[in-house]
């Protein structure tokens, strides 16, 4: 396992600011260092990269990532704009709450760091949507602790038909008629790039991220497909949130993912809750997504 080089300056500007767990949680969590093996690899990023990452970085992308999928889908429905905002939002106790902290750690110098890095960085995003999607978006603070607030989402149920996803129908016939019939496993048109997911469904990838934002279309007339649900299996259900338990509820992954702004009890407590086979499914794999 690699190793991190601890006399290195800017990992003892790190350690001086957020102390070894915490630093340490930082380095190995940066996406360069995700598959790295030998010790002289790690790369240690500066707290100027930390901040602009949470602040410059990961805002306009979710921002627009947002804007895009409405753009191509102003009737989106709550649990695709849920999916969209994961980790700026979570689900508790049958609501949305702009996300605010990372783990179950209540050190004065943790709340603050969190605040700083994971909360207002998730309300600058949410009120930025709130502004410019007002009918579909409304923030609630908590009545003497600004630090809470909860998120009301309310779908368009009304537009007219967006016609920027007309090219890519259009290819895709072409694509059939060219191909005997046969369905592409995935295609690009233009910006988009659609991965097929059932007869003639397709689901809207983000090229930057690799996240899907736009679900269920079938490219045969451009319309969004509501997928039938299934009640969750619970005995594979336990069995799965089981070993997340045994794997991952630990000192190390709690930082780690606390740090990527992720609540690990969090995310079991939504896994335990989910109402579907499909978003048992789908949390599971995002969980999933994050370990490997």
């Amino acid at each position: 396992m690699a190793c991190i080089n601890k006399s290195d300056k800017k990992y003892k500007a790190l350690q001086e600011r957020y102390g070894d767990t915490l630093a340490a949680s930082y380095v190995r969590g940066n996406v360069l260092n995700k598959k790295l093996s030998s010790p002289e690899d790690f790369y240690i990023p500066t707290i100027e990269e930390l901040s602009d990452y949470f602040r410059k970085v990961r805002k306009p992308l979710k921002v627009k990532e947002m804007q895009d999928a409405l753009r191509l889908n102003p009737l989106l429905e709550t649990e695709a704009i849920k999916s969209i905002l994961k980790r700026v939002i979570h689900k508790h106790d049958g609501a949305l709450w702009v996300t605010r902290k990372g783990s179950s750690e209540t050190s004065a110098i943790y709340e603050e760091l969190v605040l700083k890095e994971v909360f207002e960085p998730n309300l600058e995003i949410m009120t930025e949507l709130a502004e410019q999607y007002p009918d579909i978006f409304n923030l609630v603070p908590k009545r003497g602790n600004p630090t809470i607030v909860r998120v009301e989402i309310t779908p368009a149920t009304t537009a007219e038909y967006v016609p920027e996803i007309d090219s890519s129908v259009r290819t895709y016939n072409d694509f059939l008629i060219n191909n005997g019939g046969i369905q592409p496993q995935s295609f690009i048109e233009g910006d988009h790039v659609w991965q097929r997911v059932g007869n003639h469904l397709y689901t809207l990838i983000d090229a930057s991220t690799g996240d899907p934002f736009l679900r269920n279309m079938n490219l045969l007339s451009g319309t969004e497909v509501t997928p039938s649900l299934f009640p969750v299996n619970q005995q594979n259900a336990e069995q799965e949130i089981a070993d997340i338990r045994t794997n991952y509820d630990n000192e190390y992954w709690q930082v780690d993912l606390a740090l990527r702004g992720y609540d690990l009890d969090l995310i079991i407590t939504n896994l335990e809750n989910a109402e579907t086979q499909q978003e048992f499914d789908e949390l599971l794999a995002n969980f999933k997504k994050l370990t490997c």
